[in-house]
């Protein structure tokens, strides 16, 4: 049965009495869309309708345009530009924790992914509780104004379902490393405590991130909740300085050997059994260490190096990167003092492996160590030592450390 379709109506308390429709239930086929008739017919109608009802200064009309619908207020699911991620990071059992009436209505994976699918998502239900440990939602706030957050809760539904897509910055501690304009990313033991007692000590203005390893981040700043990439490669007014460096391979590895196991090196015996289980493992991260290209592309190897002035200067679109070689530091304050802006830097030893309670079986390990020289040659033929150390040098550390 078809009916008037938006027409502006009137009545009484009295209701519909005697309406024409009542009990107008017979076959379709016997009635006309009354859109189709014409407009006087239609008049006609309504005049018989609106009889007994309120009275109308002015005829009524019927408006044939379809209802306008309102803009929905979120795109469909598969319409959200992170879907995609929101479906790989879904866990059912931290929704169902962090929505008790879901969880009370029963099920299982299925049903928590059905329910936030079909209506979680639209009711912008926190999916992983877990991303926003750590997180701020008044620093959310203040940091990002142009999303208009108008209270805490909307900053985390946006964090959940947005900003921790788009690597947003979620709390202090995270912005302090996100804005600082100098990494002092090293491999270790290759002077990065001179070089920042030296920075400290010239007065250097401005965050200094100092890290050897992506992991460092995560234990010195445990309020942090950015990985290291997206701390150091992201949008700047001005490229972050970057100050990296390189040694000798395999004296690099003794020390960093005595730096992390040095405590369990009681004597000379226990240190040569240790080293000989752990060389290669350890002498194979340093070779690597540049494998990172910085998580921006930059391969080093692609860039010169000029090892008798041993240091050499890398422009990268976001990045200036400083690289020297530990064995050059002592005659590189000036190069160094020049590349951060500083009229001057002076260096002196630190976190020295002489200087430690192991320094005696360090001597002797540094006196004694000699190598295969199949072993020799496969390190010292890297990509690591041939680029930033030249042929005679790489010759005068095979003869260091071979066996004849």
């Amino acid at each position: 049965m078809q009916s008037i379709r938006s027409t502006v109506w009137a009545r009484d308390s009295g209701g519909w009495e005697g309406s024409f429709l009542e009990g107008a239930t017979s076959n379709v086929g016997e009635f006309e869309a009354i859109e189709n008739l014409p407009e006087e017919e239609l008049q006609v109608i309504l005049s018989s309708l609106t009889s007994g009802l309120v009275d109308r200064s002015e005829p009524l009309s019927i408006d044939r345009r379809p209802p306008p619908l309102p803009p929905p207020e979120l795109p469909t699911f598969y319409q959200f530009p992170f879907s995609g991620n929101i479906i790989r990071d879904f866990r059912w059992r931290e929704y169902l924790a962090a929505n008790p009436d879901v969880a009370e209505a029963g099920g299982g994976e299925a049903e928590a992914f059905a329910h936030f699918f079909h209506q979680g998502y639209y009711e912008r239900r926190i999916f992983d509780p877990k991303r926003l440990d750590g997180f701020d939602p008044g620093f959310y706030r203040k940091r990002y104004p142009e999303l208009a957050l108008t209270s805490d809760a909307a900053a985390q539904v946006h964090y959940c379902y947005q900003g921790w897509y788009e690597q947003r910055v979620p709390n202090s501690d995270s912005a302090w490393l996100s804005d600082a304009r100098l990494h002092v990313y090293q491999m270790g033991k290759v002077g990065s405590h001179s070089i920042a007692d030296a920075l400290l000590a010239s007065g250097y203005e401005g965050g200094v991130v100092h890290a050897h390893w992506m992991t460092d981040i995560m234990t010195a700043f445990p309020g942090n909740r950015l990985c290291y990439s997206r701390i150091l490669v992201h949008d700047r007014d001005e490229p972050v300085r970057v100050i990296s460096a390189t040694r000798e391979i395999v004296s690099w590895t003794l020390s960093t050997l005595f730096q992390y196991h040095g405590d369990r090196m009681l004597n000379a015996a226990d240190a040569k059994v240790l080293i000989e289980e752990r060389f290669w493992n350890q002498c194979k991260n340093g070779l690597q260490w540049f494998d990172h290209q910085y998580y921006c592309g930059l391969d080093v190897y692609a860039h010169p190096f000029n090892s008798e002035e041993g240091y050499t200067r890398i422009r990268h679109p976001g990045m200036d990167l400083m690289i020297y070689r530990q064995e050059d530091l002592p005659r590189l304050d000036k190069p160094i003092a020049d590349f951060l802006g500083l009229p001057e830097l002076r260096f002196r030893a630190r976190n020295v492996g002489g200087s430690k309670a192991y320094s005696s079986i360090y001597a002797s390990i540094l006196r004694n160590t000699r190598l295969p020289a199949a072993l020799l040659d496969e390190i010292y033929d890297t990509p690591f030592m041939r680029h930033f150390y030249s042929d005679a040098e790489r010759d005068k550390a095979r003869a260091r450390w071979g066996m004849n």
